[in-house]
C-alpha cells in the first residue's frame, strides 16, 4: 500500500469517527434538553438516600419517564452535579427536560 493511499484510508477513517461522535453527541443534546414523559400535571420522585445519579436516571427510564439514563447520568458527571443529589419527594412539574431536572 502506497502512503498516499495509506494516508486518505486514515483521513477517511478520521473523519467517518468525528462525524459518529458528533452525531451521537447531537442525539444526546437533544434529549437532555426535550420535556420529560410527564403525562400528568406534574408526576413526584423519592430520591432515597444513598442513591446515585445513575440510579434515579434508570428509575426514571424504567417508569417511562426520562428516554436516556445513560446520557443524564454522563452529563451529570461531566457537569458535577452527580455530586449534589438531594434526598427527598420532588414533584416534577410537565414541561420539565431532563437538565432541568438536576436543577430541582
Amino acid at each position: 500500500m502506497s502512503v498516499k493511499r495509506a494516508f486518505i484510508t486514515l483521513a477517511s477513517l478520521f473523519v467517518l469517527l468525528c462525524g459518529a461522535a458528533a452525531g451521537i453527541a447531537a442525539y444526546g443534546w437533544h434529549a437532555l434538553n426535550e420535556p420529560l414523559r410527564i403525562a400528568e400535571d406534574s408526576t413526584r420522585v423519592v430520591v432515597e438516600s444513598g442513591s446515585t445519579l445513575s440510579r434515579v436516571g434508570n428509575e426514571l427510564g424504567l417508569a417511562g419517564i426520562l428516554e436516556t439514563p445513560r446520557f443524564f447520568a454522563w452529563y451529570g458527571q461531566l457537569s458535577g452535579a452527580a455530586t449534589d443529589i438531594k434526598v427527598g419527594e420532588f414533584d416534577i412539574p410537565r414541561g420539565t427536560t431532563a437538565i432541568g431536572l438536576l436543577d430541582l
